[in-house]
């Protein structure tokens, strides 16, 4: 069971007339049934007697009636074997313990996401073998890369990506460099310019964005080409 902490007053602790009509032994009880309570979370302790309660207090000497004696003192209810600590969630739920409360929440659903995403792209990885030719650094540094940016790649981009890095299987390692180092998150033909002219690259579709953004992608790489080769004819 993880360790909890609760909110324990210590100057009510030295002070209330409540508290002071406590014995050693009783004060002792008092702050175990808190532990137990706060185990819970919502001030609730189920079926304990007052027997556990002394092994648990570490009071080894016959001690009767002592949850009794704090119902009487209106410091818990019971109800069918059941205690409650009265006031618990009242006293406990502050802002500021509400907002660790909530914080470990976040970052337990956070944790709990990290674990599902790594453990959906291992099973990713298990349903697409790679082929011999890929360059495996330059692809895991492309997964990784895709991660980074929240576009994790999805089992239909890969085949998709694998298809396109084979049609430029000589330089798909370059390919993968280019994209990364320009922070693109599509894979790109190289660009020709053996004859002073450029290769138009492949339109390729990303499956992780809108026909919109895939349309203006390409409209601006075709604007940058034309550009270019006007400048070198000039």
């Amino acid at each position: 069971m993880a360790n909890q902490w609760f909110k324990f007053y210590g100057g009510e602790y030295l002070s209330d007339p409540k508290i002071l009509q406590l014995t050693a032994q009783e004060r002792s009880c008092w702050v175990t049934l808190l532990c137990l309570a706060n185990q819970s979370e919502n001030g609730v302790v189920k079926f304990l007697s007052e027997k556990q309660l002394l092994a648990l207090s570490g009071i080894t000497e016959p001690l009767h009636n002592i949850l009794e004696k704090f119902k009487d003192l209106e410091m818990i209810r019971i109800c069918n074997g059941v205690v409650t600590i009265k006031n618990w969630e009242k006293r406990q739920m502050s802002e500021s313990y509400s907002r660790v409360k909530n914080f470990r929440k976040r970052q337990s659903n956070a944790n709990d996401n990290d674990r599902r995403e790594e453990k959906r792209i291992e099973e990713n990885k298990k349903e697409i073998e790679l082929p011999i030719w890929i360059n495996k650094n330059a692809w895991n540094a492309w997964v990784q890369y895709r991660k980074e940016k929240k576009k994790t790649l999805t089992p239909t981009s890969i085949k998709l990506q694998l298809k396109f890095l084979e049609e430029n299987q000589k330089d798909h390692a370059q390919i993968i460099k280019n994209s990364i180092t320009n922070g693109w998150t599509g894979l790109f033909a190289l660009k020709d310019e053996s004859k002073g002219n450029k290769r138009t690259p492949p339109r390729l579709t990303e499956p992780n964005t809108s026909k919109e953004d895939n349309d203006r992608r390409n409209f601006l790489d075709k604007q940058s080409r034309d550009l270019a080769s006007n400048m070198s004819v000039n």
